[in-house]
């Protein structure tokens, strides 16, 4: 299969604005009518048709009841105050029930009232029982294919991003979007129907008079949303803002230790009160806008009150109306006027989550990097022959500068190869290479003589086991620690991974054993502990080729004889590929391969490196003080540099 030499996805150009320049890059759906929000959210309610069917049939039912809910009201002022007869459908019947007393009429109507009020009351309940089952599920719907989307975002994407920010954008946002979808949005549907009940029967009793009341909605309408943009873009400054302390609370917590050993807490803090700082001023912002949409509400109330009540007035001294519809209207007046004076509160939520919905929708429209063909084939177990074939790499943030370039190199089958040079000359990008996690500017990576893009990718990156140098744990048990990427393995397997890594005796000393909770990041246990777990999940996962990015230079010398040793068992019969800082660990590699700057400058075996006196010699002469010839005596022997034991592959050799 061909494949297109250069960059596969432009993260860059999908970037959400928590890599600095995000709203133009958004490629948004059309937005809901009056809310604002990005209508590709609805599809995540769409599961629940059925519940919402039965949402809006208790819509309307809460409608109707609450437009008859004045009308018992109306009877007993122009009824039994007034004593005028009653007319209609219901005339006769309630004649001869209830005769012509104005007591049992009265009673009658209480109880009618009380009615009203008890279904108002079960079907409001209903509606909003319903509302927030349809809520929490299609939220959880969204969070769900959110963490699932960034989990599956290229490294590319992580290198540039802050996470406090998608965090912030994959819970809270994600919350708010649904909230005010099912929440908010039911309730203005609710506040609709009943406005259109309303303006039904009042245009029914008096079409002219209905004409005044309803004259000032249009202007409200206006007004919502007119503020509704303004709320809107103080919604997202200050969720930004929100976004930006959440990450550096998040990266402060991370590196606690770091922060007291060097006494900077006041620096963090002062950090975190200029992110504070905006978000007050952004909230304010929004803030006023909510509260000017208020009190001008209340005004346009007023004015409409007024004038009703002038003109219903004369109607009634008239003789054209009745003091009870008087009533009615008013009721309904009011009953018009609080929903639409409530939504300076929802156009602020609807707003806020229309913000959050513009966020959240930057992060899926982030190309996932990584395309995997649709002819890839699987791939159960490979042998671990790997070749490298001119292959180039540069970061998509500085594409004019090659961490690789022109590399090649060929691996055999269960061969120990060691990348050494400098810091930055492109040692850890091999390796991410290997597995995947970037995909090459040019050239390609075969395995097993297979193309890596023609691997699935599951299956590819199955054939890997990492022990990188700070060992990343989970905060679960050290059993599901040691399962990571072996989930279904037994008990009796678990157990015999973690011997052989010189695991189990600690374990079994633990109050838990393998039950014990390990803390963040495995800050409970000690570095060589920690290590040997890695170890353990390692050869649980059973991988044909492994990759060490010196797993012992940070331990002391007893941990790294553990450590060590467990390591001889797991480079057995497996492509190894070693991450070397200390050139003392990779004396009797298969195969030394010197990178300075993204080239290879030199390949070979020790001995034959240091007889050339090229840059390999330079560097063990640097680091070790000596000609480079000679083999250390112990695995214990300690490096003059730093004091640590050196050469687990020299002793690893001796014992093979």
């Amino acid at each position: 299969m061909r494949h297109t030499i250069g960059r596969r996805t432009d993260l860059s150009s999908h970037a959400p604005p928590l890599l600095g320049e995000g709203e133009r890059f958004v490629r948004r759906s059309s937005s809901i009518p009056l809310i604002g929000i990005d209508a590709r959210y609805l599809r995540y309610l769409k599961p629940y048709s059925g519940l919402l069917l039965i949402s809006f049939l208790l819509i309307l039912a809460v409608a109707a009841l609450d437009t008859l809910a004045p009308w018992p009201i109306k009877f007993i002022v122009d009824n039994v105050l007034k004593g005028k007869p009653v007319q209609g459908a219901l005339a006769g019947g309630l004649q001869d029930r209830l005769g012509h007393d104005p007591r049992l009429l009265t009673a009658f109507l209480g109880l009618g009232l009380l009615g009203l009020t008890l279904l108002q009351g079960l079907a409001a309940f209903g509606y909003e029982y319903m509302d927030g089952l349809i809520q929490e599920r299609a939220t959880f719907r969204l969070r769900s294919e959110a963490f699932g989307h960034v989990a599956r975002l290229s490294l590319e994407f992580y290198d540039q991003t802050r996470l406090g920010d998608v965090l912030r954008r994959v819970t809270d946002d994600a919350g708010r979007i649904m909230v005010a979808l099912v929440g908010s949005l039911g309730e203005l549907l609710v506040n609709a129907v009943k406005l259109a009940s309303f303006a039904a029967v009042m245009l029914f009793i008096n079409w002219r008079f209905s004409i005044i009341v309803l004259a000032y909605v249009p202007l409200l309408l206006f007004l919502f949303i007119t503020f509704r943009r303004n709320i809107r873009a103080t919604a997202k400054q200050a969720r930004s803002y929100e976004g930006q302390m959440t990450n550096l609370a998040l990266e402060t917590m991370s590196a606690i230790r770091v922060v007291k050993a060097f006494g900077r807490e006041a620096h963090e803090q002062a950090r975190f009160d200029a992110h504070a700082r905006e978000r007050v001023r952004a909230g304010l912002r929004a803030i006023r806008w909510e509260a000017t949409f208020s009190p001008v509400v209340d005004f346009v109330q007023a004015a409409g009150t007024a004038a009703v009540l002038w003109y219903g007035v004369a109607q009634v001294l008239a003789g054209r109306l009745t003091v009870g519809e008087l009533l009615i209207f008013l009721s309904y007046l009011n009953s018009i006027y609080k929903p639409l004076k409530k939504f300076s509160q929802l156009a602020g939520e609807l707003q806020k989550a229309a913000a959050g919905g513009d966020r959240l929708a930057e992060l899926f429209d982030i190309n996932a990097g990584l395309h995997e063909s649709p002819d890839a084939r699987p791939l159960r177990r490979a042998s671990g022959q790997i070749t490298f074939e001119h292959v180039s790499f540069a970061y998509a943030n500085a594409p004019e500068r090659l961490v690789l370039q022109d590399f090649n190199l060929h691996v055999e089958a269960g061969q120990v190869v060691a990348l050494v040079g400098a810091t930055g000359a492109g040692k850890s990008t091999v390796a991410n290479l290997l597995m995947r996690f970037y995909e090459v500017t040019a050239g390609r990576i075969l395995l097993d003589g297979i193309d890596l893009r023609d691997i699935r990718l599951e299956d590819l990156r199955r054939q890997f086991a990492l022990v990188p140098q700070e060992s990343v744990l989970f905060a679960t048990s050290i059993r599901d620690n040691i399962a990571y990427g072996r989930p279904e393995a037994s008990e009796a397997e678990i157990v015999a991974a973690a011997q052989a890594a010189n695991a189990d005796e600690f374990i079994r000393d633990l109050p838990d054993g393998y039950d014990t909770i390990v803390g963040e990041r495995g800050a409970t246990l000690s570095g060589g502990q920690r290590q040997r777990i890695a170890i353990a999940r390692a050869l649980l996962r059973d991988a044909p080729i492994l990759i060490l990015d010196e797993p012992t230079a940070a331990l002391d010398a007893e941990s790294e004889e553990l450590v060590m040793s467990a390591l001889e068992r797991l480079m057995r019969g497996r492509t190894t590929f070693i991450i070397a800082h200390r050139l003392s660990t990779v004396r009797q590699a298969d195969l030394i391969v010197v990178l300075d700057q993204g080239r290879i400058v030199e390949q070979g075996r020790h001995a034959e490196l240091i007889r050339r006196g090229g840059a390999y010699a330079r560097l063990v002469q640097l680091q070790l003080g000596e000609d480079g010839h000679r083999a250390p005596a112990s695995a214990m022997e300690l490096q003059p540099d730093n004091g640590y034991a050196v050469g687990y592959l020299s002793a690893w050799r001796r014992k093979a």
